[in-house]
């Protein structure tokens, strides 16, 4: 059975309307703030521990993941 992939116009418009919505949202978001790299890589140094702790968890995992499946695939041919 051959499955043809098939991209509607409403499927292009969702997809547009969410592509110019996170720029807007950015761009708008992104005024008035600091145009150093302290404020581009530190945020400011706004953010709660809390967070920075999700965030490089979030990342850990995702490397390891990652990384886990590629070994996987080596190893099982």
């Amino acid at each position: 059975m051959t499955e043809t992939f098939k991209i509607f116009p409403l499927d292009l418009v969702i997809f547009v309307v969410f592509v110019l919505t996170v720029i807007s949202v950015g761009l708008i978001k992104s005024k008035g703030e600091g145009k150093d790299t302290e404020s581009y890589f530190l945020a400011g140094r706004g953010l709660k521990w809390w967070l920075i702790g999700v965030s490089l968890i979030a990342a850990n995992i995702s490397n390891r993941t990652h990384t886990k499946y590629k070994l996987m695939t080596i190893e099982n041919n």
